[in-house]
């Protein structure tokens, strides 16, 4: 991430929009963006946002431990 790129962008989660400072590759920022909108995709946003924005965070932070495990269960498997 370069700190002379950092520009300031408007991300739509849920019902609610957000300005962000980001020094993220556009390429990278999408990517990230379409985590978050399949984390979302399963949760009514429309009725709690910030109890939508809990379910979201807990299923990428479910997603990561199931990579991240599968990355140790590569490394500490033997060859």
């Amino acid at each position: 991430m370069e700190h002379d790129l950092v520009r300031d962008v408007l991300i739509t989660i849920g019902n609610k929009s957000y300005s962000i400072e980001t020094g993220l590759e556009e390429n990278v920022l999408n990517r990230i963006l379409l985590h978050i909108e399949e984390a979302m995709s399963g949760v009514d946003a429309a009725s709690d946002q910030e109890k939508a924005l809990l379910i979201a965070c807990l299923d990428l932070s479910y997603r990561l431990d199931v990579a991240l495990q599968g990355t140790s269960d590569q490394i500490n498997t033997p060859a």
